[in-house]
């Protein structure tokens, strides 16, 4: 788990993964995996018309006013049977597919088992906060796919 880390906060969650995995919790852990697409480029087609001597050309021409946006998750996490055990012993209830709960408050949101995570710290830098609330809600109305924020302080 040798990566350049975008923040320290993700460092330190890398931290806690590496500790999750080593004592068998975690079957396995991608930093920054597959991008979910969000929208395709749009663009607007224009003609453009040049006099010749002879003739007029017309140029047919495409204009880019909106690039595609993808969504990279900061970590996919799988967790094992042994992880499932462990939350039980707890008193957590259980439920491998939609997440766990602790006294009906949900703690991990997963989906079909997997856990995708978006790493942040406690101070909002450059509004991410919305941001990242417009990628969490397009990427679980597009893909099905719920992304949890951690926030690591």
């Amino acid at each position: 788990m040798d990566h350049d880390y975008d923040s320290n906060e993700e460092f330190f969650f890398s931290c806690w993964i590496r500790e999750a995995t080593e004592k068998g919790l975690i079957d396995s852990a991608e930093y920054h995996p597959a991008s979910f697409p969000l929208t395709e480029k749009r663009s607007l087609q224009y003609s453009v018309e040049t006099k010749l001597k002879t003739k007029t050309r017309i140029d047919h021409k495409n204009l880019i006013v909106a690039r595609p946006m993808v969504y990279t998750p900061d970590w996919k996490i799988k967790f094992n049977r042994f992880f499932l055990m462990k939350m039980t012993a707890l008193g957590v209830a259980c439920d491998i597919i939609n997440g766990w709960c602790l006294h009906g408050e949900p703690i991990i949101y997963l989906t079909n088992g997997v856990w995708y995570v978006d790493v942040k710290g406690e101070a909002n830098r450059n509004d991410d906060g919305r941001h990242f609330t417009a990628m969490q809600k397009m990427t679980l109305a597009l893909h099905d796919t719920y992304v949890q924020r951690v926030v690591v302080s």
